[in-house]
């Protein structure tokens, strides 16, 4: 699947499972065209059920030093692991990590 219009190129990649200590995931590749960057959408629950009127959502920018290396000088990590765990607890949500 690709999205595009005439600023933007987003083309699906791949999804897998992927376990965390909130829970399972599904992870979702994308490549942005105009960027030449990965982004990821994880998501948590059955989205086909047009029910929902909302979904808890995280947009998310990439930080290597607070997600990935734990630095104290920034609160990414807690953030992003405080949207994981809350999405695991209601079951249903989604993480838009953009690089």
């Amino acid at each position: 699947m690709i999205v595009s219009n005439e600023d933007i190129v987003i083309e699906f990649i791949e999804s897998a499972k992927l376990p965390t200590r909130w829970g399972l995931f599904d992870i979702h590749g994308f490549w942005d065209d105009k960027t030449n960057k990965e982004h990821i959408a994880l998501t948590m629950g059955d989205f086909s059920d047009a029910s929902k009127d909302a979904v808890l959502t995280r947009v998310h920018s990439e930080c290597l030093t607070g997600d990935g290396l734990f630095s104290l000088r920034c609160d990414c990590g807690p953030q992003l692991e405080g949207a994981m765990k809350k999405i695991a607890q209601d079951g249903f949500g989604i993480i838009l990590y953009l690089r």
